[in-house]
């Protein structure tokens, strides 16, 4: 083996001499043609010409000019007496170029020196030096990379000097600065593989500044101030050494620090055209440790041994401290990753933090660093218990400097920890209490250091309880972003662990020390702690709120300006109290503790004066206070009166009020009984006192009926509270807030009237005005409404019910200020409001929208439902009302004309929009409509409607609206026809009914019954109308039922002058339909109307253009052409013979498009077109091709349609007429493919459909020796500027056309060049794009090109890297190992489940586009030959281990699935050479594990019963449990490892003919027996693909054992929902689709899982799943059969299948999912059908 290696390496060294050889052949031509250059007319450019002295001294001029002049007031130097002398890139190469010898390094590095001044200048100064400056340095840049890489790459070698590398490293960064496209042929021609290049970093210097170290610096960073993102990817793709700068980073100048760490920010990390990917290649950990090293940066050590300044030192710290916060601290633009689950998953996402934070040492003393740590575990909450490990040693409490630093930076890692966005992205499934446990409520951090803090002397339990806020803070965001369910487990863990780590009674106690210290702070943090421990966790205590306020207010000096804040919080945790379940202190001394006068002038002081939370809390305490005192009302409605009311000018009288309702408490409830009674006596209009009733209750002959008239309703409400009635009794303190306050609370009652005739008796006192105001109000029907107080910008509840109520109390109010009213509201007050609204006016109102002089609040009624329709709030008492006054209506008009002066038709219309009604409804409406005459819906006099009009259209929009199953009951649908007579009549009147048609269109679309059932001549009139809902109306019932489609014939047929070009829309429905059946006076009558349009455009070209709908009409019209009469017709539309081109070159775009419609129906007929279809219209076509793509973004259809009409016109011309045509006119041929290659590449997808046509034509002009120009239309492919882009870059439609044009052009265009670069875009997937390169690659050996010296083949961005050096002549072999490294290991394990199984091994075969469902799967025609010739007995396996890691094995093993002989041939093929590298590698102990898998392949196909048969094909459902094997085996810590190990091992050879170890694993005794269930139903499911993977699983009894266990405790969840995947996916193939419906019931099966008692709503989905995959396979099985046979199955199964619908049915209407009941209904129209 080594002899044949080293024979390979002296065949490629020999082809390297050979190139060298042929390039001194070169230089030698040159040196001769010298002598014949153009007259020089600069002596600069004369002395480069000269000799070697002459020219050393001209390039060191030339040199000198480089760093400076070229400005504006600079004069001019040698530099511009070059370019102004015409100077070009040979004169400055001429010395080198002309050398017979070998260039001496000096020369060279004086030559690379000019070529680096020129080059600078040009950047700098371009625009002066005019613009052939910049031809001359891409020239410099081209021929120096291409004619000198190898001696850049020696000078750059450390042998040489300094003063020689610098040279390089100049010029190399001049030449990338110049551009894009020069800074990629650097990247792609330099060795970047040459040792050389090791050295760079190392070389420093301080005595010849800049030293070669710094150079090299500034040409790898000149890379990244390029913007093009190619350049980028290209940068990053290459061995470039950019990591090698960091270690002597140490060492560096600070200017150089900051240059190299603020380049690699900006430029880098915060690029969005560098990838994640490429970031982690740059800076891996062992990268990030110099870096972490510079925030100790002392700069380099000088000769009397001072170091770098202090203000040097903190700039660069500052620039290393930015750069590592966006590194390690942001998960968009750094190296870190989001991890949703915390780090508490099965995976660790950010294994390189986690790096960094175990390296650091004592991260807490340097500020720099620590900030460093917060970021990182800011943006990697994963990795907050790795710094719990770092920091533990050191957390212990203790009143130490160390030991403070520590704990601020935790505080500063947990306050800067975003709980709300770690709990957004928890998700069901997620351990949640793992992460309130270490992460968000650490554990650790309870127990070690605050637990213990608490307890110590003050400053350390400062701090403690300091950090207990912050965790509690964050656990409180953290619960409140979490879903119920998660909510209650993270609840119940946190629970646990303040009940383990935190004692409730012991920071209560701790209150009165720090009170009488006077330490707010810590008050207020335990306080908030403790209110959080009661309120969201529920923790029991005896917390005496009472006594805290008592010691706020004796020490009230000490705690100073905070006091307020501290009574405040204390307030809050009463309130957090009374609204738990914890247990309280006696009630009444509570409250006598809490409510004083000063809790109340401090509530209401904040109410009165503060906004946001703080007001939000002294609502939420006082609330809490007043309704524990039972002053107020159950619903707190005049209590949240009061608190909107409240203001600076009446907070001391609402605090007195409030005071003296609570002291007065029992007087004022006894009062509110006396008023009780007067209440009920008023209702009932009771004239009885109390003495009556007393008289009536000692009676002998008692009975309930006595006092009836005495008792209240059950409904009423309440209307006096001790709070209203205190309020009342202080009226003469603030008699403005007090009238203010009952004005609104007048309208917070049911009844009004009866509170204002109460009210009236008790306000004698009160202002006239006030007294007005209540009389307006019990008299709203000859009142005007009161003005509306101005409501404040955020109104309450109340405040808005009131403003509400007063609206609707008053019928002559202002639609609009309801309207404004409900638009400053937010949404959710907005629906709870309108509910309220809704079921008011539904309960006090009666709606009859026939009677709007009887309804006094009509004009209020519409705003009202118009909001409740937009926020999806139903109005049912008011639907019925409308139901029931629409009934009445219809019914009175039997006995009586109708009336139509008090009806408005927009309310009736608006109502029926609004109000939806019920099925019952309007199938009652409808069949009472269809009973009226016709001549009550329309008035005679003007034709114009009425109100029964508006009915029937209100009938239809709801009818509109109903299910397709309600649609399709026999009833309604009864009812409905015998209203479409009614509707005919109506439709040939004169009345516009477009809007009664388009509901009845969506009607008809939804309800093929109802289609049916109408009557045909509706379409008739419908046409005859000919307006447009009606046609719409027209092609909906043409489109679904066989019948209207006669009927609209017929009337064609009879009526033919009636037919207009309004109908063309109809017409295309019905000549577009399957049932259509041509007829031959139909479509002669249509042809005859079209054919005169089109005469009028092709004899009058600028008149008018031919519109789409024309063209369609064409079309379809010339399918069914084929009579001599309708030929005649369609010659008389072409119009006569044109007799040039250019004459039919002026024609639109549409008319020749037309034109060639009309000329390939004649050809098609009879024949005899060609010339006139190559003249007037295919080259007319390419014409309008080239001008097309100058319309910019309209071009794409257009292009199109001109190319899908040119390739049908090539196909129906003659070979030799197309040849001739062809060759008569070059120009336009030319002008077409020189402007489909210049445009196409650059719009993209619109390019396309031309590249496929230039494709055809190619093609079809080069197999007959016809295509002159082939030359020129490849060198102009390969030549334009986006070629290479387009080739490199993603597979797309563009790539995906180029490809196949060069296929075309073949074999013109197959090159040896052109190899590395298809290699290097090509990236082995089942792309269209990959496909196409793979084909034109073979086409290149079939061309006799040898393509084996590439071999073994490199592909994708990695080739790119390698071809480079190949083509730089510095040759590599790569390893097998690295060559298996370009596979991803991640798209290879899908390759291998998802296995082409139809896919023919030969490159060049015509395949199925539906045989690739997923395109990004590698191709096993490329795959199986890449790793057979890898696996080649003349390459050496380097790494053994890498053929199963990469997956190669896997794959081999999956392609024995595969339905074609071939790739089972060459899958056999791959495992044999596989089993001998194994069998040669050393690893003595490692491959007998890979080595018995093979032998288990071998030993199963030589026992099975099918042995005879060569590569015996192997199910699915064994390969791919055969490379799960391999993952598994592949990881020993899996806990399935021991299982599936030593099942394999133990058996000799593989069932072929079962299911392996399916029922072992599934009936698994072991404690991991879950996690065994789920992989083999996994295993299933991924594995059951066709027939034969059935018939294997029904052999194992797969399906019965799975259905068997539905139910049973032996299976989870989880997997009953993969028994359902594995039934899908068993009904998804031909054999098990059968099988199981009609043999196996599974059909009743899923109606058991279905009827189940609280079956899970997944479930059911995935049974919608099976249930509709089923009913298409069945479909397309039927579809195969012969014609008698077709439906059988579906038809065994229709009664089954409707019960099992009906059932999903139910479930989903119980469930009110939208979303099933949809599904359901595709279901019920695919049984239909």
């Amino acid at each position: 083996m080594t002899k044949r290696i080293n024979q390979k390496l002296a065949h490629k060294r020999k082809v390297n001499d050979q190139h060298a050889d042929a390039k001194e052949s070169k230089k030698a031509r040159k040196a001769e043609v010298v002598p014949t250059t153009p007259v020089i007319s600069s002596l600069v450019v004369e002395q480069l010409v000269g000799g070697p002295t002459t020219a050393l001294s001209a390039l060191a001029g030339l040199a000198r000019c480089g760093g400076a002049g070229g400005g504006e007031e600079d004069p001019p130097d040698e530099m511009d007496e070059f370019f102004a002398g015409g100077g070009q890139a040979t004169h400055i190469l001429h010395m080198l170029d002309t050398n017979q010898e070998k260039n001496k390094a000096n020369d060279v590095a004086a030559v690379f020196n000019a070529v680096e001044a020129v080059v600078a200048r040009v950047v700098r100064c371009g625009a002066k030096l005019g613009p052939m400056s910049r031809d001359v340095a891409t020239e410099l840049v081209r021929k120096v990379n291409s004619d000198y890489g190898k001696e850049i790459v020696l000078l750059l070698s450390g042998t040489n000097t300094a003063y020689q590398a610098k040279s390089v490293l100049r010029m190399l960064t001049a030449m990338v600065t110049l551009g894009p496209t020069q800074a990629r042929e650097v990247l792609l021609k330099v060795n970047w593989e040459h040792d050389n290049w090791d050295t760079l970093s190392k070389r420093s210097s301080k005595t010849d500044p800049p030293d070669v170290r710094t150079c090299f610096i500034h040409f790898l960073l000149a890379f990244l101030f390029e913007p093009s993102s190619l350049v980028l990817k290209d940068f990053f793709s290459m061995k470039t050494r950019l990591a090698s700068l960091f270690p002597g980073l140490m060492q560096d100048k600070a200017e150089t620090v900051m240059l190299v760490v603020e380049t690699l920010r900006s430029k880098v990390l915060e690029n969005a055209a560098v990838s994640k990917t490429q970031k982690m290649k740059v800076f891996g950990s062992h990268n990030i440790k110099p870096v972490l090293a510079l925030l100790g940066w002392t700069g380099r050590k000088k000769s009397e041994g001072a170091e770098g300044d202090v203000e040097e030192m903190d700039a660069v710290k500052e620039s290393v401290t930015a750069f590592l916060k966006v590194l390690l601290g942001s998960t968009k633009q750094g190296v870190v990753f989001p991890d949703p689950a915390a780090g508490q998953g099965d995976k660790i996402i950010n294994p390189l933090a986690r790096e960094v934070l175990l390296s650091l040492a004592k991260p807490w003393e340097s500020v720099s660093l620590a900030g460093v740590v917060v970021e990182l575990v800011t943006a990697c909450p994963d990795q907050v218990d790795t710094l719990m490990k770092v920091l533990e040693d050191n957390w212990v409490p203790r009143d130490s400097p160390s030991w403070h630093m520590v704990v601020d930076l935790i505080i500063t890692v947990v306050e800067r920890q975003d709980s709300k966005a770690l709990g957004e992205s928890m998700k069901h499934g997620f351990p949640v209490g793992k992460v309130v446990e270490n992460v968000v409520f650490p554990t650790k951090l309870l127990e070690k250091v605050v637990r213990v803090g608490l307890d110590m002397d003050s400053v350390v339990s400062t701090k403690c309880l300091e950090l207990l806020t912050i965790m509690v803070t964050n656990l409180e965001l953290f619960l409140s972003s979490l879903p119920g369910s998660l909510q209650d487990v993270a609840k119940t863990t946190a629970y646990s662990l303040v009940g383990r780590h935190l004692t409730l009674g012991n920071m209560w106690a701790s209150l009165t020390g720090y009170l009488t210290r006077g330490e707010a702070g810590q008050v207020i943090n335990t306080l908030r702690v403790i209110n959080f421990i009661v309120g969201h966790l529920g923790v029991a205590g005896n917390l005496d709120v009472g006594e805290v306020l008592k010691e706020v207010e004796l020490n009230k000096d000490k705690l100073g300006e905070r006091r307020k804040e501290v009574q405040l919080r204390a307030l809050t945790l009463f309130s957090t109290i009374t609204n738990s379940s914890t247990s309280m202190p006696s009630k009444s001394a509570f409250l006598t503790k809490l409510c004083t006068e000063d809790t109340f002038s401090l509530l209401l002081d904040n109410l009165a004066n503060n906004e946001g939370q703080e007001m939000l809390s002294s609502t939420e305490i006082l609330s809490g206070l007043v309704k524990s005192a039972g002053i107020c009302f159950g619903s707190g409605l005049d209590l949240g009166l009061v608190v909107a009311l409240v203001d600076r000018d009446n907070y001391s009288l609402v605090g007195k009020v409030l005071l003296e309702a609570i002291e007065r408490r029992k007087q004022l409830e006894e009062q509110v009984l006396a008023l009780r009674f007067q209440e009920v006596c008023l209702r009932s209009q009771n004239i009885s006192s109390d003495k009556d009733l007393f008289e009536s209750l000692m009676s002998p002959d008692y009975t309930p009926s006595m006092v009836s008239s005495f008792l209240p309703p059950s409904s009423s409400e309440e209307m006096f509270s001790p709070l209203t009635l205190s309020l009342l009794a202080n009226h003469s303190q603030n008699s403005v807030f007090v009238e203010r306050f009952f004005s609104r609370l007048v309208f917070l009652f049911q009844d009004v009237d009866i509170f204002c005739k109460q009210i009236q008796t008790l306000t004698d006192s009160f202002s006239p005005a006030f007294k007005g105001f209540l009389t307006s109000t019990l008299s709203p029907l000859s009142s005007p409404p009161p003005s509306l107080p101005p409501l404040p910008t955020t109104p309450s509840w109340s405040l808005a019910q009131s403003t509400l109520v007063q609206l609707l109390h008053f019928p002559s109010s202002s639609p609009t200020d309801l309207t404004n009213l409900f638009s400053i509201l937010p949404t959710d007050m907005q629906a709870g409001l309108v509910r309220l609204t809704v079921n008011r006016m539904g309960r006090l109102n009666t709606f009859n929208p026939f009677k709007a002089s009887d309804n006094t609040n009509i004009n209020l009624v519409m705003p009202v439902l118009e909001l409740a329709s937009k926020l999806n709030i139903q109005a049912p008492e008011m639907k019925n009302q409308f139901a029931l006054s629409t009934q009445s209506y219809l019914a009175s008009l039997v006995s009586s004309p109708p009336d139509q002066g008090d009806t408005e038709q927009s309310l009736v219309r608006d109502s029926f929009r609004l109000l939806p009604l019920p099925s019952t409804s309007l199938q009652q409406f409808a069949s009472s409509l269809s009973q009226l005459p016709v001549n009550m819906f329309y008035k005679t006099q003007d034709q114009s409607t009425t109100t029964l009009t508006t009915i029937l259209t209100g009938v239809c929009q709801g009818l509109s609206l109903l299910p397709q199953a309600d649609l399709s009951d026999p009833t309604l649908v009864t009812v409905v026809a015998k209203l479409s007579c009614l509707v005919e009549v109506l439709l040939d009147t004169q009345c516009d009914l477009q809007e009664m048609t388009g509901h009845l269109t969506k009607i008809v679309a939804a309800s093929p019954s109802l289609c049916q059932a109408l009557s045909s001549n509706l379409v008739v009139v419908l046409v005859k109308t000919c307006r447009p809902n009606y046609l719409q109306l027209a092609e909906c019932l043409v489109k679904l039922d066989r019948k209207h489609l006669d009927a609209f014939k017929m009337w064609v047929c009879h009526e033919k002058h009636s037919v207009t070009e309004k109908l063309w829309p109809l017409v295309r429905v019905v000549l577009q339909s399957q049932e259509f059946e041509s007829e031959k006076k139909f479509i002669t009558i249509l042809l005859k109307k079209v054919v005169n349009q089109v005469e009028t455009i092709l004899t009058e070209p600028g008149s008018s253009d031919c519109e789409q709908e024309l063209l369609d009409m064409v079309t379809l019209l010339s399918q069914f052409s084929k009579s001599d009469k309708q030929l005649e017709l369609w010659k008389k539309g072409v119009g006569e013979r044109m007799e040039s081109v250019e004459e039919a070159l002026k024609l639109s775009a549409n008319v020749i498009l037309l034109k060639f419609r009309m000329l390939a129906t004649v050809q098609k007929i009879s024949g005899g077109c060609d010339s006139r279809l190559m003249r007037e219209c295919f080259l007319p076509l390419l014409h309008q091709i080239s001008v097309s793509f100058k319309l910019g973004p309209l071009m794409g259809s257009t292009v199109l349609a001109l190319c899908s009409a040119a390739r049908e016109c090539k196909e129906l011309v003659e070979n030799k007429m197309f040849v001739k045509e062809i060759g008569k006119n070059p120009l336009t041929w030319q002008k077409f493919f020189r402007s489909v290659l210049k445009y196409s590449l650059k719009v993209g997808d619109p390019g396309v459909p031309a590249l496929d046509l230039l494709s055809t034509i190619c093609d079809f002009l080069i197999r007959g020796s016809k295509l002159a120009e082939v030359e020129d239309i490849v060198e102009m492919v390969t030549s334009h500027s986006l070629y290479l882009g387009t080739v490199l870059g993603p597979s797309c439609t563009t790539k995906t056309a180029l490809i196949q044009l060069l296929m075309s052009l073949s074999p013109a265009s197959c090159t040896l060049d052109q190899i590395p670069l298809l290699l290097s875009g090509y990236m082995a997937t089942l792309h269209p794009s990959d496909r196409a390169l793979l084909t034109f690659l073979g086409m290149h050996e079939k061309a006799g090109l040898d393509l084996s010296q590439f071999q073994p083949f490199m592909f994708g961005p990695v080739a790119v890297q390698h071809y480079a050096a190949m083509a730089g002549g510095a040759w590599k072999q790569p390893k097998v190992s690295e060559v298996l490294s370009i596979l991803d290991k991640d798209l290879m394990r899908r390759s291998c489940v998802s296995l082409p199984l139809s896919l023919p091994l030969d490159p060049q075969a015509d395949v199925d586009k539906e045989a690739f469902p997923d395109t990004t799967l590698y191709d096993p025609r490329f795959i199986l030959p890449f790793l057979s010739q890898l696996l080649s007995p003349e390459m050496y396996m380097d790494k053994h281990m890498k053929l199963v890691d990469s997956g190669a094995l896997s794959y081999a093993i999956s392609s024995l699935a595969s339905r074609e002989w071939g790739v089972r041939a060459a899958g056999y093929h791959v495992l044999a050479r596989v089993q001998t590298a194994m069998d040669t590698a050393k690893l003595a102990q490692e491959k007998q594990v890979w080595l018995h898998l093979i032998s288990l392949i071998r030993n199963g196909v030589a026992s099975s019963s099918n042995n005879t048969s060569r590569c015996v094909r192997l199910s699915s459902l064994v390969t791919t449990f055969l490379v799960r094997v391999v993952d598994i085996l592949q990881t020993p810590l899996s806990p399935l490892y021991r299982t599936i190990s030593r099942s394999i091992l133990a058996k000799p050879a593989m069932d072929m003919q079962a299911v392996p170890e399916f029922s072992r694993l599934l009936n698994s005794a072991d404690i991991k027996h879950t996690a065994e269930q789920r992989w083999v139903l996994e295993v299933v499911k991924e594995g059951m693909r066709d027939n034969l993977d059935y018939s294997l699983a029904n052999r194992s009894f797969v399906c019965k054992i799975l259905q068997s266990q539905w139910g049973s405790v032996v299976i989870d969840r989880v997997g009953h929902l993969q028994v359902l995947d594995v039934i899908e996916r068993c009904v998804g193939t031909n054999y098990g689709c059968t099988d199981l419906l009609t043999r196996h019931g599974l059909l009743t099966w899923l109606a058991v899982v279905v009827k189940r008692d609280k079956v899970d709503k997944l479930f059911v989905k995935k049974v919608v799943a099976i249930v509709s995959l089923a009913l298409e396979t069945a479909r397309n099985i039927d579809k195969r059969k012969q014609e008698e046979k077709k439906g059988v199955i579906v038809e065994v199964i229709r009664t089954e299948m409707v019960i099992l619908v009906d059932l999903i049915k139910q479930f989903a209407g119980q469930k009110n999912d939208l979303d099933m009941l949809e599904e359901v209904d595709k279901l019920y129209s695919k049984l239909q059908l």
